[in-house]
C-alpha cells in the first residue's frame, strides 16, 4: 500500500510512513529507529537521540522493497520526539526512485 500524502507548507509533499531506519556517522554506533514521514527532500526520524542541527548522518531504510542508503543533515531537533533531516547529494537514480514511490499516480 503506498504511503498517504499530507498537506504541507514545505516544497516537497511529505507522506506518512512507518519504516525502520539505520543511522550511522556523527560518532554514533549503528542505531536503529523509526522514520515516520518521508519526502523527496528529507524525513522525520522518531528517536531519543540528541543530534544537533547541522550534524551529518548516514541513513539506510527500505520503502516498498527498495533500499535507500543516503547522507542527510539534521535540520530540526525536537527533544523527546525526533529529528528532521534533509537529504544530501541524492543521485539522479535515488531521486527517481523516491519520486516513483512518493508521488501520486
Amino acid at each position: 500500500m503506498p504511503p498517504k500524502p499530507r498537506l504541507e507548507r514545505r516544497n516537497s509533499t511529505r507522506v506518512t510512513v512507518s519504516a525502520e531506519v539505520k543511522l550511522t556517522g556523527a560518532s554514533l554506533s549503528t542505531v536503529r529507529n523509526r522514520m515516520s514521514d518521508l519526502s523527496l527532500t528529507g524525513a522525520f526520524i522518531d528517536t531519543n537521540l540528541t543530534l544537533a542541527p547541522g550534524t551529518t548522518i548516514d541513513m539506510e531504510f527500505q520503502i516498498q522493497g527498495v533500499t535507500f542508503k543516503l547522507k542527510a543533515e539534521v535540520v530540526n531537533l525536537m527533544p523527546g520526539f525526533g529529528v528532521g533531516v534533509r537529504f544530501l547529494n541524492l543521485s539522479p537514480e535515488q531521486k527517481r526512485l523516491l519520486e516513483k514511490l512518493l508521488l501520486p499516480r
